[in-house]
């Protein structure tokens, strides 16, 4: 920094000045100044020790912030795909979307869930990712990138008819879309463990927690979210879902 002190200024005081701060270049009624900043090894130590603590208090509540827009993103992934199966029903005299209509289609995942609301969420397979824990990418359909399944008692066993949405007693009680564990071939399972079938336990529960993105592993300790037959969103933990098939596995009110 240059400091130019003109001789209108009293010289004494200029010259104090002077030896203190500054190395005098030039007495003849102009002094240049130059202040020279030096940090010590200690405290450029202390500045890298203060930075690191503030890292150390931001970079939780950053990670937090970064697991809660990734749990808002999913929910509204599964909002967007719940009108198109609102779309689908519409169109099919209120029948329901469910997780496998085992009716031939071509290609094949066209006769799953996924592939029958993909024209009517405009074949976006943005869709049917997670940002908590995306399936496999290599040739993207909605089968092989889907995160989410869904609940089998929409083609209830023995029947496999599916139903219609009218007959669901409690659209705010059933589930119809959940997170749901990425097997080991990297696509998510058509349909939701359940009652019915306990020895698949799907729901993942992958919100809220450093999730582990392993193929066909099942994340318990934090939140899964789901898509309810009357089309609203909410997280569950582990302990909201019933082990058997009752509460929000089926389409019966007050189980």
């Amino acid at each position: 920094m240059i400091i130019l002190i003109t001789d209108s200024l009293n010289i004494k005081k200029c010259r104090y000045i002077a030896k203190v701060l500054i190395i005098i270049k030039n007495c003849k009624g102009v002094f240049t100044v130059k202040i020279r900043m030096r940090f010590t090894l200690i405290e450029l130590l202390v500045v890298i020790a203060i930075i690191g603590i503030l890292a150390s208090m931001l970079l939780p509540a950053l990670n937090r912030a970064r697991k809660q827009a990734y749990q808002i993103s999913c929910g509204n992934n599964l909002k967007q795909l719940g009108l198109g199966a609102a779309s689908y029903n519409n169109d099919y005299d209120g029948y329901s979307v469910c997780h496998d209509h085992a009716d031939g289609s071509s290609p094949s995942y066209m006769q799953y869930w996924h592939g029958k609301v993909f024209e009517y969420v405009h074949e976006n397979l943005e869709l049917y990712k997670c940002p908590s824990r995306p399936g496999k990418n290599a040739a993207p359909t909605p089968s092989n990138i889907a995160s989410y399944s869904f609940n089998e008692a929409f083609r209830p066993w023995p029947s496999l008819t599916p139903i219609k949405l009218s007959t669901i007693n409690d659209p705010s009680g059933t589930m119809m879309i959940t997170d749901a564990t990425i097997g080991n071939s990297g696509s998510t399972y058509e349909y939701a463990w359940s009652g019915i079938r306990q020895s698949y336990d799907r729901v993942d529960f992958r919100h809220g927690i450093n999730a582990d993105k392993t193929l066909g592993t099942t994340n318990y300790k934090g939140t899964a979210s789901m898509l309810f037959a009357d089309y609203h969103y909410s997280a569950k933990k582990k302990t909201d879902v019933p082990l058997t098939d009752t509460g929000l596995w089926t389409i019966k009110s007050g189980d």
